[in-house]
């Protein structure tokens, strides 16, 4: 490679930390609190380059000066679909630093819980196969996972205090937001210290949605503190821009310009200012930093602008060695940049070196390069013609595949982007197992997509099983999200692929999922008929946990539809089923649902003795969708029986992790019985705001019962504000749909209310109407509590 004359001497900007004196204070403040045994949590949020790492990075040099164990991970744009990435530099650093038995503790709980982590933190140590992982609950998986590294993170905190900080979690998966949330909670009373930094900006624009979630719940907790850096003061930019030259005298019009131009930003100001030094706008005669006039170069307006013209300033090899070091990602290795270039490896990595110290657009560190910034990525990566980058993608996956063949989610990567269909789709299927045996769904959900590409570019029988695979993958992951639509749509896919007699396992799966979409919309009529279907399927295949897992749902159908003997019946014949073949997540179903029956027959005590037995399987099995599903059932159960200050307290307990795992569908319903909780209370305001964001999740994914649940409680608010003609509207749109829906429990409910309502609105008669209405469904139904309590209103009011 040819070298190219720079601008010299060059010297390498060394700013000080300015304009941060008051969030440095109280991060100062925060780390005095968690020396004295407190827990602290941070948020620092800004735009990009705004200072964010620089500020922490003051934190954590002061921290360990202390003796406090500073612990740090990041969020990487290319790991942002490893399940726990951000957690890696955390790992490493129990691994290498921490005693014998902690590195013990986190190698047993990495190879049990989280296998797919094991190329990453052992890349050299054999690999031991644990079968008991691969074959453990997802769910129960990550409790375990969150449970243990929370237990050793608290346990070194009581020798001395713990620093925890995340950087750039906008790049972090899904998994990882939840861990830091489960870390935040418990450690709130512990010395542990966490602050996290993302990107102001909107943050779905990275694919992490579910960052905006986690942000909302940390927003609600009393203990969590936000800091939002902005840019810097004019006189703090002139302090920072100083600070980078020892000796200068820059003109009064320099320090404007540029200030107009970064908007005090530091990174845009140390990108301008390595910028204007190569183009010979800032020079040193006589030992004294000068600027000369401009007015000639056409300066960009932007950081990106700034960043493409530094590069146009390189050789043309040194662009291309950049670029492919690109496709790596922020970090690279010098090794596999000369082997995808077919260069010596000594010549790459002295050009590597020789550009670190000369434009410090890269530096070097412990694996490898880092380039200075994300943008800098964009830049050069763009800059590699379609084809090309396609080639150096299978290149570098040729050589990744030798030598980490464990670290699928990059392998599945950079198979998918070199266009190698034959060679990504076995990554991608795996990459996506993985994730989904994480929770990971968002991550799960994009390798599985990803799989689906690349089987369409595939011959048939190629393609077929696998896409029936991924298709139903996919069906199971939006049911996790209550994504009905998508859920539809992807079992039609598999009915419209399978094959007779071949694919019957695969088919009776998409009739069970397709079924409850078809449940949960309404269509009562539908369901049953895909429910049997199924049924006859799972039947045929001796298939127990099926037949189980069906009976279950014929019994929510009959539930439903208020016909209490029969749901008995289907769940007392799923139990028999569930316990034959020792399944605690069926298990747990079917005594919530018995529980369920008890407390429509205002049987109380049997309702809670049920639904504790449900949440004791489901932690037996780590089944966090169940404990969720469980702890609004409590809520309801309490909230029928008038207990109003312990049923908010279960709804809120069961929409806290149905928040973190994504499930808007078990959310909504938590905020709905919330919103009953709420108004039993007396406080018709946290009601409806409640019912306001349950309807926003019920809409989106298209839940009619859920939505007449909704609506009924609104027209009960309603009553209580005195506004009559609302309730009375909003409780007749409930009731139409429960009479769609066959729900007689629904129809008698809404009755009631409606019975009170004309009450109020001075209508004795068409109360008296409504009233006994009510009280003969709820007889038919078999609400005996409820029969009784509307015949009592019925009587005072005849008196």
């Amino acid at each position: 490679m040819t070298n190219v004359a720079l601008p010299g001497p060059p010297t390498e900007p060394r700013p000080v930390l300015v304009g941060r004196e008051a969030e440095l204070a109280l991060l100062r403040n925060r780390m005095e609190e968690v020396v004295a045994g407190e827990g602290a949590v941070v948020l620092v949020a800004g735009e990009n380059g705004v200072g964010k790492s620089r500020l922490v990075a003051e934190l954590a040099r002061e921290a360990a000066g202390r003796g406090i164990w500073c612990l740090s991970g990041n969020g990487d744009p290319a790991r942002s679909d490893l399940a726990y990435g951000a957690f890696l530099g955390v790992l490493r650093a129990c691994m290498q630093h921490g005693s014998s038995r902690q590195r013990r503790v986190v190698r047993e709980m990495v190879e049990g819980l989280a296998p797919h982590l094991c190329g990453s933190l052992f890349p050299r140590a054999r690999r031991r196969s644990r079968a008991d992982a691969a074959a453990m609950n997802p769910d129960f998986r990550q409790v375990l996972f969150l449970a243990r590294l929370t237990r050793l993170l608290l346990e070194e905190a009581r020798q001395h205090p713990v620093l925890l900080c995340l950087d750039d979690l906008h790049w972090a998966d899904s998994a990882s937001l939840q861990l830091l949330g489960h870390l935040a909670r418990k450690s709130a009373a512990a010395p542990v210290m966490i602050v996290a930094i993302y990107r102001s900006e909107a943050p779905a624009e990275q694919g992490t949605a579910h960052l905006a979630g986690m942000l909302a719940e940390f927003h609600r907790n009393p203990h969590v503190e936000e800091l939002r850096l902005g840019g810097l003061s004019t006189a703090d930019t002139r302090v920072l821009i100083s600070s980078c030259y020892e000796l200068s005298e820059f003109s009064e019009e320099f320090y404007q310009r540029l200030y107009c131009r970064t908007r005090g930003v530091p990174l845009f100001i140390l990108q301008y200012l390595e910028f204007l030094q190569e183009k010979g706008v800032l020079c040193h005669p006589r030992g004294l930093w000068v600027d000369r006039p401009w007015e000639e170069l056409a300066i960009p307006d932007s950081t990106r602008g700034v960043m493409q013209q530094r590069a146009e300033g390189l050789s043309q090899e040194q662009r291309d060695l950049l670029s492919h070091a690109a496709v790596q990602g922020e970090v690279f290795e010098g090794e596999l940049v000369a082997q995808t270039m077919a260069c010596p490896r000594t010549r790459v990595l002295r050009e590597l070196g020789r550009l670190a110290h000369q434009t410090h657009l890269v530096h070097g560190e412990a694996r490898g390069f880092r380039f200075e910034h994300p943008l800098l990525v964009e830049v050069f990566y763009d800059r590699l013609p379609d084809a090309l980058r396609r080639r150096v993608h299978l290149l570098l996956a040729d050589r990744l595949e030798q030598r980490r063949p464990g670290d699928v989610e990059v392998l599945a990567h950079h198979f998918y982007c070199a266009g190698s269909p034959v060679r990504a789709l076995p990554y991608l299927v795996a990459a996506g197992e993985r994730a989904r045996a994480a929770s990971a769904c968002p991550e799960a959900r994009r390798f599985l997509k990803q799989t689906l590409e690349v089987t369409d570019q595939l011959d048939a029988p190629q393609m077929h099983a696998p896409r029936l695979a991924a298709l139903s993958s996919l069906a199971g992951v939006a049911a996790r999200l209550g994504e009905w639509t998508h859920l539809t749509g992807y079992c039609r896919e598999v009915l419209r692929l399978s094959t007779p007699r071949a694919d019957d396992a695969a088919v009776a799966k998409a009739l069970l999922q397709l079924g409850e979409a078809r449940h949960r919309q309404g269509e009562w009529e539908e369901a049953t008929q895909l429910y049997r279907e199924a049924l006859d399927l799972f039947s045929a295949s001796g298939d127990e946990e099926g037949r189980a897992e069906t009976h279950v749902r014929l019994g929510c159908m009959e539930l439903g539809r208020s016909r209490l003997e029969e749901a008995t019946e289907c769940f007392t014949e799923a139990q028999v089923m569930a316990l034959k073949i020792g399944n605690q997540i069926l298990s747990g179903t079917v005594y919530r649902y018995r529980g369920l029956v008890s407390k429509v027959r205002g049987q109380y005590l049997e309702a809670v003795l049920h639904a504790t037995a449900a949440l004791r399987a489901y932690r037996r099995a780590g089944h966090r969708h169940g404990i969720c599903q469980v702890y609004h059932d409590f809520g309801m159960v309490h909230a029928a029986h008038r207990e109003w200050r312990v049923a908010p307290e279960c709804c809120t307990k069961g929409a806290k992790p149905a928040r973190e795992l994504g499930a808007r569908d078990l959310l909504a319903r938590c905020l709905v019985g919330r919103a009953v909780a709420q108004l039993g209370m007396g406080d018709a305001g946290a009601a409806q705001t409640s019912c306001l964001a349950a309807r926003v999740y019920l809409e989106e994914g298209r839940d009619r019962r859920g939505l007449a649940e909704c609506r009924k409680v609104e027209g009960m608010i309603c009553r209580t504000q005195a506004q009559y003609p609302a309730a009375e509207e909003r409780l007749h749109q409930s009731k139409h749909v429960y009479l769609e829906m066959e729900d007689r429990l629904g129809v008698a409910e809404c009755e009631r209310e409606l019975g009170l309502v004309l009450q109020h609105r001075g209508d004795p008669d068409g109360a008296r109407r409504c009233l006994r209405q009510s009280c003969e469904l709820f007889g038919r139904v078999g609400a005996l509590e409820d029969e009784r309590r509307a015949a009592t209103l019925l009587s005072v009011l005849a008196a």
